[in-house]
């Protein structure tokens, strides 16, 4: 059984998700259990229009990022590394990554534009310069 908040947390998610061209980014905002993210990740992944996702949430003082792709042509491990994050905080293979950004003393806006930044980034290192990104749930 999963507890009330993780529900909560799922729909979070799903409120804050964009889409892309086959691109899925969402910011899950503060999370009570950092593998939330992870999960989250693997979840978007299922949709059937998705090759490659990035997760976001923050974790008491910490950004969390969750990449997964499907596919064969992106390596997850060499993408999360291409972020502009410290390589020291990164790592995975090639359907997963995982990293991490110190956030402390950072305001509620700081921790926006960082987001921001690497989803821009998630999507030019994909090749899309120009990415509009829509809301995964409107109409």
């Amino acid at each position: 059984k999963l507890p009330h908040y993780y529900f909560i947390q799922l729909g979070n998610a799903l409120n804050n998700a964009h889409i892309f061209g086959n691109l899925i980014t969402s910011h899950l905002t503060t999370v009570l259990h950092p593998e939330i993210v992870a999960e989250t990740a693997d979840f978007f992944l299922k949709h059937e229009r998705i090759g490659t996702v990035l997760c976001t949430g923050l974790y008491k003082e910490t950004l969390i990022l969750s990449i997964r792709t499907g596919s064969e042509q992106i390596n997850a491990g060499d993408l999360i590394k291409k972020l502009p994050l410290d390589p020291d905080n990164v790592g995975g293979h090639d359907k997963s990554a995982g990293g991490f950004v110190h956030v402390d003393k950072k305001n509620k806006q700081e921790v926006t534009a960082i987001v921001t930044r690497l989803q821009t980034a998630f999507a030019e290192l994909l090749g899309y310069k120009s990415a509009v990104w829509r809301k995964l749930l409107d109409p």
